[in-house]
């Protein structure tokens, strides 16, 4: 999203203030609802949701590159996809007239009508040596552009970047000083240009031009991703940060001794002083805009003004120190947040094989990219953990053999989002909704893809390894379920080849996937070769019939019926222990209410504008600390169902009861938290829902930062 207003001020100031979705081809995707009854409790049939407001038109880059622009000549000229060729100069020639949209682009208000509107920077050729640069600027005239001034900034002027701040246009580019040949602008300049009398103006001009460059390090050098901070305070005194999102914290390092900065919707440039491991940034110009809430921005750039030094630890991580030993800014080349990317071969991992196996062991797995070329359907996986039993070798694991995979859930859904490929996200979102209600209508989703091959053509014996509404003290994997299902290339009569136990779900803090598959066989089934002709002929003729048959024997069946028993390879799954994962996903994180019902059972949904005003934290103690709005509250509560969705019940404790204003929420907050005893985790952990009980709405929740 775009935001409306940004302001230039100086870094200094800143500082200060602080192809195809590959789902298995039988399944039809299930709308996940945001939040699912849990089995004893019922929500409502239907849950207010707001009137949605009127999205503001806006000026695309698409248009850009297809509109008309003025004042390069006589008459406009109409790019096609960023470029405009004209007519030969003469007949036959190659020679023609060329204006093509360069890769610098910046929105923003330029008239203060509250819309974005634009700056591009073209360049004209006409066959010669010139290469003439020209700054337009592009009004949203309600959603349309419109060229309204075309400014010439020069031959062979080399741009690097462009902004539009508090109404004005910044460039910065390399151009001619006095002496320069016009192959070699050496003139390092920002120049702020602003719509005067409808009309482009340079207002003001500054020289970046350094004497000699600052020696930046090759270790420096390029792309760091900010993944915390961390106070030199210990204890409640200490104010560490875990950033969520590393790939919205960028610090780049570039050899002209400046750094370019991005902290979340804002960005920022500056000029480093080095001096052997001492690192200081200047001030330099940057955006203030408001970002969403939760955002670090502030605290990112607030802290980067206070860098004094620098090191790297045994990690190879970046280490900022920062003024008077207020704490280190923690950054590395790869954007993975610490709280999802906790080295996976420090896991301490146990399990209990039940006898099923002899033995297990387990590897950590290199991330395998995301890649659709392969039958039938595409691949990819993050960095993960592999169990494996009666000590295979990896190298030789085949397709059908047991295997339990530990999979990052954020991790795993960033990739596939980012090649375009929803799946993923979907089937999550399907498994996550059938740890809450195992017999769910629909599909029953399994992943990784890696361990699926053909159509799901059978699901039975679907069911939980971990007993519903039981309090488990040890496992780690308390929300999933299981089935015997089987894939197949194509229609085959139902024996034991294929057949497997699958269990599907994720840690308690919703971190991680656990996906397990395991070969059983049954004596109800026989060998594919004992299978007699008539089952064939049947198969053939009924085939949906035959199936049916199949499926209602199998269900029929006992644990002790099938080798291993479903009983050994639940409790193998419920054994599941994981150093550091918590009894309940709902405990020792704090939350921040995003919206919800104005009071428990009213049909009016608000949403919170200021989240952290609002905050929830569910101790592993067994006590609720609670900010709400200008007051504060403690309860105590009993968690009867641990998991990623369980349920839990509170009891009334101390409050202040201070009035906060007209517009606050704070009554409504203290009394949901006082009413719900239903809670639901999400995948990779950082949203929550509580159920209130006899319909009385959901609260909306996301972990603060």
């Amino acid at each position: 999203m775009r935001n409306k207003t940004v302001l230039l001020l100086f870094l200094a100031l800143l500082f200060s203030l602080a192809a195809c979705n590959s789902a298995d081809v039988d399944e039809v995707g299930l709308a996940a609802a945001t939040a699912v009854p849990t089995e004893p409790t019922k929500l409502p049939t239907e849950t207010p949701t707001e009137t949605p407001t009127e999205t503001p038109l806006e000026v695309t880059e698409e248009l850009l590159k297809n509109m008309a622009y003025q004042g390069i000549y006589d008459e406009s000229v109409l790019l096609s996809d960023g470029l405009y060729e004209g007519e030969p100069f003469l007949e036959d020639s190659a020679v023609k007239p060329t204006v093509r949209l360069l890769p610098f682009t910046a929105f923003g208000d330029l008239n203060n009508d509250g819309l974005d509107d634009a700056a591009v920077l073209l360049v004209e050729n006409s066959g010669g040596s010139g290469s003439f640069v020209y700054l337009a600027a592009v009004l949203n005239n309600e959603g349309m552009p419109e060229n309204v001034s075309t400014l010439l900034l020069g031959d062979r002027v080399a741009p690097e970047s462009i902004m539009i701040a508090n109404g004005e246009i910044i460039v910065e580019a390399d151009t001619h000083a006095e002496d320069d040949p016009l192959c070699c602008p050496s003139l390092k300049t920002r120049t702020t240009y602003a719509l005067q009398n409808g009309a482009l103006t340079a207002v003001s001009t500054e020289d970046l031009t350094v004497a000699e460059e600052t020696a930046v390090p090759d270790e420096l050098l390029g792309t760091w991703y900010w993944l915390a901070f961390q106070d030199s305070a210990d204890g409640a005194e200490s104010n560490d940060i875990i950033v969520s999102d590393p790939a919205n914290y960028l610090l780049e390092f570039l050899a002209d001794g400046t750094a370019q900065i991005q902290a979340d919707c804002n960005s920022a440039s500056s000029q480093i002083s080095l001096e052997g491991s001492s690192l200081t940034f200047a001030p330099g110009p940057t955006t203030l805009a408001e970002c969403e809430p939760g955002s670090l921005y502030s605290d990112y750039l607030a802290r980067l003004g206070d860098v004094v030094t620098y090191v790297f630890d045994e990690d190879g991580n970046l280490v900022l120190n920062l003024k008077v030993d207020a704490g280190n800014m923690i950054f590395n080349r790869e954007p993975l947040p610490l709280n999802t990317a906790l080295p996976l071969e420090e896991l301490n991992i146990q399990l209990d094989a039940q006898g099923v196996a002899a033995s297990w062991n387990w590897q950590v797995v290199a991330e395998t990219p995301y890649d659709q070329s392969l039958p039938p359907g595409p691949v990819g996986l993050p960095a993960h953990i592999e169990l494996l039993f009666d000590e295979a070798d990896p190298a030789e694991h085949l397709p059908g053999d047991p295997i339990l995979y530990l999979i990052p859930v954020e991790a795993y859904r960033q990739m596939w989002d980012e090649a375009g490929n929803t799946a993923v996200a979907h089937l999550l979102t399907q498994i996550a909704d059938r740890t809450y209600i195992t017999n769910l209508p629909g599909p029953v989703a399994a992943l990784p893809f890696e361990a699926i091959g053909g159509v799901k053509d059978l699901t039975v014996q679907l069911g939980r390894a971990v007993p519903f509404a039981q309090l488990n003290e040890t496992s780690a994997a308390q929300s999933g379920y299981r089935f015997i299902g089987r894939w197949a290339q194509d229609a085959n009569p139902v024996t034991n080849q294929g057949l497997t136990y699958v269990y599907q779900g994720f840690t308690n803090d919703g971190r991680y996937l656990v996906s397990f598959f395991y070969p059983v066989t049954t004596e109800a089934l026989p060998a594919i070769e004992d299978v007699p002709q008539e089952e064939f002929d049947r198969l053939a003729n009924d085939y949906d019939a035959y199936m049916a048959e199949k499926t209602d024997l199998l269900n029929d069946l006992d644990s002790a019926d099938f080798t291993p028993t479903l009983d050994e390879l639940d409790a193998l799954v419920a054994s599941l222990e994981i150093e550091g994962v918590p009894l309940s996903g709902l405990q020792d994180k704090t939350w921040l209410w995003t919206n919800g019902p104005a009071q428990p059972g009213s049909s009016e949904i608000i949403t919170i504008e200021n989240p952290e005003l609002y905050q929830v934290t569910y101790r592993s103690d067994g006590m609720i600390e609670i900010t709400a709005d200008c007051n504060h509250a403690s309860m105590s509560y009993e968690l009867n169902q641990g998991g990623l969705n369980g349920s839990m019940l509170a009891t009334p404790g101390l409050m202040t009861l201070a009035e906060c204003g007209p517009d606050s929420h704070y009554q409504a907050f203290i009394s949901s938290l006082e009413a719900a005893q239903d809670y639901r985790v999400h995948p990779g952990g950082n949203e929550l829902s509580l159920v209130l009980p006899a319909g009385g709405g959901v609260l909306s929740l996301v972990a603060a930062p």
